[in-house]
């Protein structure tokens, strides 16, 4: 055994050098990509979160103050009596600051029902090209997989009037806010029941409305087939921190989630 030990060559210098060659080019090529990947998970994140600044003081503004005398609004529907053909219809005795789902008219004596609105914009070269919107009632089962159900119908939701004008409107309100990135921003935004109107406060009038999450990618998100849960976990559910399946990186912004106690965008989370 000693002399078979002291009889085994080890390593020459030459190869040796050339394994420290091989090792420096194989890290030359795994650190950049790396890197580029932090670098663009940063980026879209970053753009994510000033998306969520602008949408949050936009909204908060309508909502208490503008929404019902925004020519955008008034023009399609006329507070909660006019006909089914507006952005959001808006509660009278609220003060006009409380929105309704277009097809879904009030009676004076009617409460208000809570709102999602969910949110495309797609920008180039620090413009915004395009809105589509759609708002549905979140207390209706219908709408569980409500994002799903956004990419479903965004294509007919676009040739709508109300949504050209709240295209319109949303364009003039976010404006030089933000510097805009080329690709795909989204946002949901929630209005919460407020109180009665005879007893509702103005910070509470302001706490009816929270964007609940906004996301970046530099590709539009796929148009979703009519089976959403399918749909969500294959295209919608985060493999790796802010890695969507198809690979591409999805940045977002969100308030914390506290029936899942985590944040949209960190693995195993769903854009919903």
């Amino acid at each position: 055994m000693i002399k078979y030990l002291q009889s085994k060559k080890g390593f020459t210098l030459i190869e040796l050098i050339v394994v420290l060659a091989i090792l420096a080019v194989m890290m030359a090529i795994i650190l950049p990509n790396i890197n580029t990947r932090k670098a663009k998970i940063s980026e879209a994140n970053s753009t994510a979160t000033d998306f969520y600044a602008a949408c949050q003081s936009v909204f908060s503004k309508l909502s208490m103050f503008e929404g019902h005398l925004s020519p955008a609004y008034k023009k399609y529907y006329d507070d909660h009596s006019g006909a089914a053909l507006g952005i959001m219809g808006y509660y009278a005795s609220m003060g006009g600051n409380y929105p309704v789902t277009p097809d879904r008219a009030l009676t004076s004596d009617q409460f208000p029902i809570a709102t999602d609105i969910y949110m495309e914009l797609h920008t180039k070269s620090d413009r915004i090209q395009d809105i589509t919107v759609m708002a549905v009632d979140k207390n209706n089962s219908a709408y569980a997989n409500g994002f799903a159900s956004f990419l479903v119908s965004r294509t007919t939701c676009a040739s709508r009037e109300w949504c050209k004008a709240f295209s319109s409107m949303m364009s003039a309100e976010l404006g030089d806010r933000i510097e805009y990135r080329d690709g795909y921003y989204y946002a949901k935004i929630s209005f919460v029941e407020p109180p009665p109107p005879t007893t509702i406060t103005e910070k509470q009038m302001a706490d009816t409305v929270k964007v609940k999450w906004t996301a970046y990618t530099r590709d539009r998100l796929p148009d979703s087939p009519s089976e959403l849960t399918s749909y969500e976990n294959s295209n919608l559910m985060f493999g790796d921190d802010y890695v969507l399946p198809n690979g591409n990186v999805c940045g977002t912004c969100a308030a914390w989630n506290t029936s899942t106690g985590n944040f949209v965008g960190l693995a195993g989370t769903i854009l919903k």
